[in-house]
């Protein structure tokens, strides 16, 4: 009993797990201490956690920078926080878009993966993306607290759910591959955490729950997408994949908020 109580009990967040994903997602310090590799599996479940952690900070500077007017408002929140993540999903975004903008082999797109120079698909699409991100923040009125947490929250939730689904397309592996490494069950738990992540800023601001059924709609879609993508080029996932996944998931969900702004959504 003792011992099928600790296995479950494996799949359940802790500190370490709590500092191994903030560390992986963000520049914040959490200490030098080193990270088991048990609290490296579990932090995945904590990414949708820490995106509502990133998408409230980021309400706070869209707020607090609105009245310059909505367009720097939303230029500064960007790059609050493209800052506060070191521009790590960016990252993956422009090293997919290379890898998969051509028509080049797996093996072939697996080693521009690892590259860490920027072609012209990788610069076009961190350019238009960036773009999409600022435009569409700007038609959101402040203080947009639902749709930053939605915003974030719902763009990490889809790459852990392509972590639990899909193989890493490395047959070497990576140097993330403890947190690749997720069991089915931490989809579950990331999934719940999203939902409490949400609902305290759907509650703050009285959203329809139609606009964010529609923007996990879109989330789904763009995941789903990913997911034939990369089995199909790479046969399976990259943690640029998941990168790229983020972004274009942040994209979808502010594409729905704005669209929601100007309709009866």
């Amino acid at each position: 009993m003792n011992s099928s109580r600790r296995v479950s009990m494996d799949y359940l967040p802790t500190l370490g797990s709590v500092r191994a994903a903030v560390s992986f997602l963000t520049r914040v310090p959490v200490g030098r201490r080193p990270l088991h590799p048990q609290d490296l599996r579990n932090a995945p479940a904590l990414f949708p956690l820490v995106g509502g952690a990133l998408g409230l900070l980021a309400a706070c500077v869209f707020t607090l920078a609105a009245p310059l007017s909505p367009l720097a408002a939303a230029v500064l929140c960007v790059s609050f926080t493209a800052y506060l993540t070191g521009a790590f999903h960016e990252d993956g975004l422009a090293d997919t878009a290379d890898a998969l903008g051509g028509d080049v082999s797996r093996e072939r797109a697996l080693e521009i993966l690892k590259d860490s120079r920027i072609g012209s698909f990788g610069t076009v699409a961190l350019v238009l993306t960036l773009l999409a991100r600022v435009m569409l923040l700007s038609q959101i009125q402040a203080p947009a607290v639902l749709p930053l947490v939605a915003c974030h929250c719902l763009a990490r939730l889809a790459p852990v759910w392509l972590m639990t689904h899909l193989p890493h397309a490395s047959p070497d592996g990576s140097k993330s591959k403890d947190l690749l490494s997720l069991d089915r069950r931490s989809a579950y738990v990331a999934l719940v955490l999203a939902a409490m992540a949400l609902a305290p800023a759907w509650w703050l601001e009285r959203a329809s729950l139609l606009r964010l059924g529609v923007a996990v709609g879109v989330v789904l879609l763009i995941g789903l997408w990913f997911a034939v993508l990369s089995k199909r080029r790479l046969g399976g996932i990259t943690g640029d994949v998941l990168g790229a996944t983020e972004q274009l998931c942040e994209v979808g969900v502010l594409a729905v908020f704005a669209w929601a702004a100007h309709s009866i959504l």
